[in-house]
């Protein structure tokens, strides 16, 4: 609406106010105060110092001459009204929305069975590595067997024949090496020993039994070659001789599937077997080792080998 039609109304408004109506002035100024017309402070003071007819007219030419101060107002009350009337409208849907989701949350939780957690998998046992086969050809298969257990204790490396005790490798193997290396651990610890080889024997024990089961000595000599082969032929010869066991023929233990018989008498010798003072980390496993081992000598001999489905077990507690 423009200042001109403004002005018309109020002119018309003043006409139906009576003269002496002042009362009714002052009621209508509260009335656009209290909806939020605010007058310069100077229109207030001289409303008393203007005549009666005079100061309406002033009044609502100043009131609204600039009327979009009205519609602010009002505009900002609908406004605040209109915010709170959201903001709580938005925490109401806020609410409801969080209230259903925890509410699909429990019922979805309360209709899903138990998950079943999947049955372990069973790590494999480990199992040591099966000892080397053997240089030497052809013999018994249950006293090869037995020599490869015996190496499976006491040698079980890439290249057992040139092993010496502690690990260390030697090259030369024409003769025993004799060389003397120190014992860091176990019940002997601090002495000497000169083990070397597949079977780990000592330089006196080699020569000893090199005399007797070796089968040819070196230029005529007293010493012996200490090669691969040599060392198995003296240590099977040595195994199959009856007397150097007590007259206790090991091959035929063997056969009746008496294997923990046949460790126990030979851990005087070998103390790593089982029954010794020097036990390792293999001796507990040797008893099937051998079975391994039998299986595959007994598969390159064929009829002449028979597996025993169970073995005879002996107490270990028990010297």
């Amino acid at each position: 609406m423009s200042l001109s039609r403004w002005r018309g109304f109020f002119r018309r408004w003043e006409r139906s106010i009576p003269k002496d109506s002042l009362g009714v002035a002052l009621r209508d100024l509260y009335d656009v105060e209290r909806m939020g017309m605010q007058l310069p402070r100077h229109i207030k003071v001289r409303i008393c110092h203007i005549p009666r007819r005079r100061w309406v007219r002033r009044f609502s030419l100043h009131a609204f001459r600039s009327p979009n101060r009205v519609l602010q107002s009002t505009i900002s009350t609908l406004e605040s009204v209109l915010n709170t009337f959201w903001s709580l409208r938005r925490d109401a849907i806020v609410g409801s929305v969080v209230t259903l989701g925890m509410m699909l949350v429990l019922f979805d939780a309360i209709d899903r069975p138990e998950p079943t957690l999947p049955e372990p998998v069973p790590q494999a046992e480990w199992k040591p590595p099966p000892p080397a086969p053997l240089i030497m050809t052809g013999g018994d298969p249950y006293i090869r067997a037995l020599m490869r257990t015996i190496s499976a204790s006491e040698s079980n490396v890439e290249y057992p024949y040139s092993v010496l005790y502690g690990g260390q490798y030697v090259r030369d193997l024409k003769r025993h090496p004799d060389k003397c290396v120190t014992i860091v651990v176990g019940p002997n610890k601090g002495n000497c020993t000169t083990a070397a080889g597949r079977y780990q024997m000592l330089s006196t024990t080699w020569e000893i039994k090199s005399e007797r089961y070796h089968p040819q000595r070196l230029d005529g000599g007293s010493s012996y070659s200490f090669e691969p082969e040599f060392q198995d032929e003296v240590v099977y010869a040595w195994l199959s001789d009856d007397s150097a066991w007590g007259g206790v023929d090991l091959a035929d233990l063997l056969r009746q599937g008496r294997i923990d018989d046949v460790l126990k008498i030979l851990s005087p010798t070998w103390t790593s077997l089982g029954y010794g003072i020097e036990t390792n980390s293999m001796s507990e496993y040797l008893p099937e080792i051998y079975q391994d081992v039998l299986a595959q000598e007994c598969g390159e001999w064929g009829a002449r080998c028979r597996v025993p489905a169970e073995r005879v077990q002996i107490d270990r507690g028990k010297s």
